[in-house]
């Protein structure tokens, strides 16, 4: 994860949040409610590192894909477990 780069987070947990600031402070971090393509498209995250602690990233209908995701990976911020993701949303 690069400077500039932006983390999207499905949570409204502080801890969850500081820690990521702490250890990613390059990044730009967003909150979203449940994951939406389009509401990611509409704020401009439509390129960005989704970090999904509670496998909220909906399964991609091949027929139907509006978003890409590319896992790299398990993350561990103390007690909460993430999967780390790249998505594009088409």
């Amino acid at each position: 994860i690069k400077a500039g780069d932006k983390i999207v987070l499905i949570s409204g947990d502080d801890y969850l949040y500081n820690c990521t600031a702490y250890y990613i402070p390059q990044a730009d971090i967003f909150y979203t409610g449940p994951f939406d393509p389009e509401q990611l498209r509409e704020e401009k995250l439509s390129e960005s590192w989704f970090f999904d602690n509670g496998n909220y990233l909906p399964p991609i209908e091949p027929q139907r894909a509006v978003f890409s995701a590319v896992e790299f990976g398990q993350y561990q911020f103390g007690y909460l477990r993430m999967n780390i993701y790249k998505i594009r949303v088409f």
